[in-house]
């Protein structure tokens, strides 16, 4: 392991936000994924680039997701 769980976390949030985005995941949700996925994918040899290859999809679907409940959940409620 040559990286630290902080240190993914911190490169992943970079990469969603590099133009400026807004991110929609809380920062515990992502801490959550990182963990869970560390452990999963993480080895001795294991670059700190590879393993946010890796993850970067699943945390972008996450942050998707949400951000689309939220939007359903205003439409619904202006709607109604």
């Amino acid at each position: 392991m040559k990286f630290t769980k902080d240190e993914a976390y911190k490169e992943l949030v970079a990469k969603m936000t590099a133009k400026g985005e807004k991110l929609n995941l809380s920062q515990r949700s992502i801490n959550e994924q990182v963990e869970h996925l560390y452990s999963l994918l993480v080895g001795e040899e294991t670059e700190l680039a590879d393993f946010i290859e890796k993850v970067l999809p699943f945390v972008k679907t996450s942050d998707a997701n949400v951000r689309n409940d939220v939007s359903q959940g205003i439409k619904d409620y202006r709607t109604k």
